[in-house]
């Protein structure tokens, strides 16, 4: 009786979960509805295309009312940062484009800037560390003078030792002394006898002339020296001085001037031309010492010592621009920019 009494709750129990499994495969699994996606909504670029083409205005029309370049409005339509200067210019571009065709600037900059916030996280950062170009602070005056003396021993040893001066000299001596020898020797000069005077002949005045200077002698024709052959004297040796790199020229009325308060490093590209005559400046900035930075779009710069650099925008001084011995890249150079940089930094 006891086997019996333990086997039926058993197959109590095997009876209890066929029926749990059974249910459970017949009841289909309730699953949470998935969120409906949101509308897709227009991009910034789409939006400035659509206003564009509603008012009936042209893509070269436009570029050249803004002062902009064709590409980069496309750019700017099409969302295409890769042909735009920088995130900063685009932003600028925007905002300008919004403008003109009468849109809500401000809220497309915003919504620009969250369209391009993921694509600005997702790209490395490079970080050029520019070498500071040593000054030489050696003895100029002692190395002018070694140089000196070099050039004059060369000259005295190429002077010395030249084959035609040397020859020329030996050639021209022996018809110098054969000329001397033959004015030297006496001529003789038939003596005529002395005879005493008639006294009948009245005596005639004799005018005798002295001529300063040793009498005249007959002309000889003496054989004609060798033309002596010119002596080349070698030019002097001048030693060129070191030639510290000049600043490009000044322009007039530059917005933006970069002054150093301590020794900087400054190195300004344009990208808009190609990479190898992009570099505009790339130089240390002594103290005292400024940058006037041409009034066009598409400049960037780095620095070596952020904090050695004073800004001035419009002939307002903006301070430094950062701290000491900070190393900064790709800075735009657009006085929007640093206007706001320095009012959120303050």
């Amino acid at each position: 009786m006891s086997d019996v009494a333990q086997t039926l709750p058993s197959e109590e129990r095997k009876e209890r979960r066929r029926l749990h499994l059974r249910e459970a495969v017949e009841q289909p699994a309730q699953l949470p509805e998935a969120p409906q996606p949101d509308e897709p909504r227009s991009s910034v670029g789409e939006k400035l295309r659509t206003a564009r083409v509603e008012r009936g205005q042209d893509v070269a029309a436009v570029a050249k009312l803004l002062k902009m370049r064709r590409e980069q409005l496309e750019a700017v339509e099409t969302g295409n940062l890769a042909k735009l200067p920088g995130r900063t210019y685009a932003v600028g571009f925007v905002r300008a484009y919004a403008r003109h065709l009468g849109l809500d600037a401000e809220t497309l900059v915003q919504q620009f800037k969250d369209e391009t916030a993921e694509q600005d996280a997702a790209k490395p950062v490079n970080l050029v560390f520019p070498v500071a170009q040593e000054e030489f602070r050696g003895p100029r005056g002692s190395i002018m003078a070694i140089a000196l003396l070099i050039a004059m021993g060369i000259y005295g040893i190429t002077y010395v030792t030249m084959p035609n001066r040397n020859s020329a000299a030996t050639a021209a001596q022996p018809e110098q002394t054969a000329v001397v020898v033959e004015q030297a020797a006496p001529t003789k000069t038939p003596v005529a006898p002395v005879t005493a005077p008639d006294s009948n002949q009245t005596p005639v005045e004799v005018a005798v002339s002295f001529v300063a200077g040793n009498p005249t002698l007959p002309e000889q024709k003496l054989p004609s020296a060798p033309a002596l052959e010119p002596v080349v004297t070698p030019a002097p040796i001048t030693v060129a001085q070191a030639v510290p790199p000049q600043m490009p020229p000044v322009e007039a009325n530059a917005r933006i001037v970069l002054k150093a308060v301590e020794p900087t490093y400054v190195q300004v590209r344009d990208a808009q031309l190609p990479r190898s005559k992009s570099v505009l400046v790339a130089r240390v900035l002594n103290v005292g010492e400024s940058y006037a930075v041409p009034n066009r779009t598409g400049l960037t710069m780095q620095t070596g010592n952020a904090g050695g650099l004073q800004v001035e925008v419009d002939g307002r001084s903006l301070g430094v621009f950062g701290k000491s011995g900070q190393v900064i890249t790709r800075i735009p150079l657009d006085p929007s920019y640093f206007v706001e940089r320095m009012a959120a930094s303050q």
